[in-house]
């Protein structure tokens, strides 16, 4: 089993993991505004559930400083799902949205 990280400079990409390997993703987040990532719905959790969801903040935070989303996922069966997410103000609705994330990944045995 590997261990595969990605960050927001890897959207648009394509990877390739084994059946068990683990996929996290870490997205910088400030929790003092209104603006969270989301994750889509639709995410085929059949071949990659979501494992594990958490915030984290530096170990010693300045008002406002940043945070890292850490979302951790495992490649249970073969197949290709795509990951997506975006940076917005729910309640604003699409025209909030800042940012966005999306990859592909690949799961073979």
């Amino acid at each position: 089993m590997s261990k595969l990280t990605l960050m927001l400079d890897d959207t648009g990409k394509s990877f390739e993991v084994r059946r068990g390997d683990i996929i996290t993703i870490q997205l910088k987040e400030n929790r003092t505004t209104p603006y969270r990532w989301k994750l889509k719905s639709d995410t085929e959790t059949h071949i990659l559930p979501l494992q594990d969801s958490r915030y984290s903040l530096p170990k010693e935070p300045k008002f406002g400083e940043d945070g890292v989303l850490t979302l951790t996922f495992k490649a249970i069966s073969v197949g290709t799902a795509s990951i997506q997410l975006k940076h917005w103000c729910e309640w604003e609705g699409e025209s909030s949205v800042s940012d966005r994330f999306d990859v592909s990944i690949s799961v073979v045995d």
